[in-house]
């Protein structure tokens, strides 16, 4: 009773809300459907998030809650062992396996819609990162996925546009030590899913498994998005943005496969800065364990602060001037995490 009440009262509110009549950040006319297409069937009431079950890990920030492929990796060799199923009898060496879902707003209507397309798109989109972290003192040599002990849609996994059983389910060596890959399985990932790697370290081989806890099935929808206390719908599109100034964005948390809004998670903003050639040259993270809860009806809030948004960074060949911005915002759990992204334009 307590859900359907929620659901008419949230009906009602998006029946009243007015449409601006202008935007200075730049977005298009109001969107009809900017309450969430898709969210009409939601149970705002019933939250199911990490913060909910008295464990903890919304505080944890995940294992790596920003990893995808290409550039907007930051990676994290003292992150929480929190996705990794029973020790290994072996040295001390860390397997986690998470996934990744990462979106431009025209993207990500589709998934709002929900429906066979959100389906398809998720399995095209969806993105599973594999990695091994050796503990204190360990060296890894090698590790790859073991296809016979993992789930089955490993062995239709692609590594950009090449089968990675071509190269034998092998993880990739990083500077820091550890070894990792990035896969796009083709199918829909289920909580549960289960995967054994095999690892070669300079004191002994063996095998280790790691479970994926959670998979999310949309990112999160952006509201609206603009100075704090005063932000303006938005509808898509490059957001013009000064330096030196907070941004404040509100926002729905996604649903989750039985169309409940997923409650209680944590959020973070990544903010990249583009120089004038159209270049990442830095970028910038802010973690929100709790964001601010603006309604009754599941509408939260994060301010960014004004030192996500440089005029200028520091490189190893001096100063640059930052041109442009990439936001991301991403709920996030136990290492996977589903984010929106918005590109702004200085000026």
């Amino acid at each position: 009773m307590q859900s359907r009440l929620g659901w008419l009262l949230w009906m009602v509110a998006c029946a009243q809300d007015p449409e601006a009549e202008t935007n200075p950040l730049g977005a298009s006319s109001a969107d009809a459907n900017r309450n969430g297409p898709g969210w009409e069937n939601a149970h705002p009431n019933q939250g199911n998030g990490p913060c909910n079950q008295g464990n903890g890990t919304c505080n944890q920030g995940g294992c790596d809650d920003d990893d995808d492929q290409g550039e907007d990796q930051d990676q994290d060799p003292d992150e929480d062992d929190c996705d990794q199923d029973q020790p290994n009898n072996g040295p001390q060496v860390d397997f986690h396996v998470f996934t990744n879902l990462k979106l431009d707003y025209s993207r990500a209507q589709v998934y709002y819609a929900g429906g066979p397309p959100a389906d398809d798109a998720r399995r095209e989109d969806t993105l599973i990162t594999f990695e091994v972290i050796p503990g204190n003192g360990v060296h890894l040599l090698d590790a790859k996925l073991d296809p016979m002990q993992s789930e089955p849609y490993l062995n239709g996994a692609t590594i950009g546009a090449q089968a990675w059983s071509a190269t034998s389910y092998h993880l990739l060596s990083s500077p820091d030590g550890r070894f990792q890959n990035w896969a796009f399985p083709h199918v829909l990932p289920e909580a549960g899913d289960k995967f054994q790697a095999a690892v070669q370290t300079d004191q002994g081989n063996f095998e280790i498994g790691a479970t994926l806890f959670e998979v999310f099935v949309m990112p999160p929808y952006i509201k609206k998005i603009g100075a704090p206390g005063n932000p303006f719908p938005y509808n898509g599109g490059t957001v013009p943005f000064a330096t030196g100034l907070p941004l404040e964005i509100q926002f729905l948390p996604p649903l989750d496969a039985d169309s409940q809004l997923m409650l209680g998670y944590a959020y973070a903003v990544e903010v990249f800065a583009i120089d004038d050639a159209g270049q990442q040259i830095a970028h910038f993270r802010e973690d929100y364990p709790h964001p601010t809860p603006v309604d009754f009806l599941g509408t939260l809030s994060v301010v960014v602060p004004s030192e996500l948004f440089p005029a200028e960074v520091q490189t190893p060949n001096g100063p640059v001037e930052v041109f442009d911005y990439k936001l991301d915002l991403a709920i996030q759990s136990n290492g996977n995490n589903a984010a929106i992204m918005i590109p702004f334009e200085r000026y």
